[in-house]
């Protein structure tokens, strides 16, 4: 996927791959709200949007390049969430925020005196999913097995933001993040 704005013309071109014209497929330009749809046969080439800043009023705008996240700053973990677990407007992100506080706090704990994984989940399935996320993001290293992992630094760090702050300073932090984006509520 590539991108460019215009802001002259106050106009954002995005495309995904290489333009490629063939004969044997249908291209058309189908104009929608402000934005054009470019499409060759049942593929998506690009869209046009026009008035792009007014468009995005409400959303996220890139501001900058991307750099590593401070868990000191919600908007931070905020962004983070969504970036890296897919959490969006309609998660509730309260109960995203207790189930890796829960897997972190307990990854945090003594081996020899903590639970077994399947005591503190009843559906394991659900625990290897966001166990797994946490590994692969370097919160947790589980060695040899998934079922018992420690925590890192890192994610001493972000368990230590999450239990500092609120649900609600998390899910409505606004500002620019990380990411090299501006949320705005």
């Amino acid at each position: 996927m590539d991108y460019s704005y215009d802001e002259k013309s106050d106009v954002m071109y995005i495309s995904f791959g290489k333009p490629v014209i063939r004969k044997e497929v249908e291209h058309k330009n189908i104009e929608y709200e402000g934005m054009v749809i470019r499409t060759g046969g049942k593929i998506i080439n690009g869209i046009t949007i026009v008035d792009y800043s007014k468009k995005t009023k409400d959303t996220v705008i890139k501001v900058s390049k991307e750099k590593e996240p401070d868990f000191d700053k919600a908007i931070d973990i905020n962004a983070y969430l969504r970036n890296k677990f897919g959490v969006c407007g309609c998660s509730e992100m309260d109960l995203v925020i207790l189930e890796v506080r829960r897997i972190l706090e307990w990854a945090d704990s003594d081996m020899a005196k903590r639970e077994t994984y399947d005591k503190i989940y009843i559906n394991q399935g659900l625990f290897y999913i966001i166990a797994g996320l946490l590994d692969k993001e370097g919160f947790i290293n589980h060695g040899c097995a998934i079922r018992c992992p420690w925590i890192t630094d890192k994610g001493k760090q972000l368990l230590k933001s999450l239990c500092t702050f609120t649900f609600e300073e998390i899910d409505e932090a606004t500002g620019e993040a990380y990411d090299g984006c501006h949320y705005t509520e």
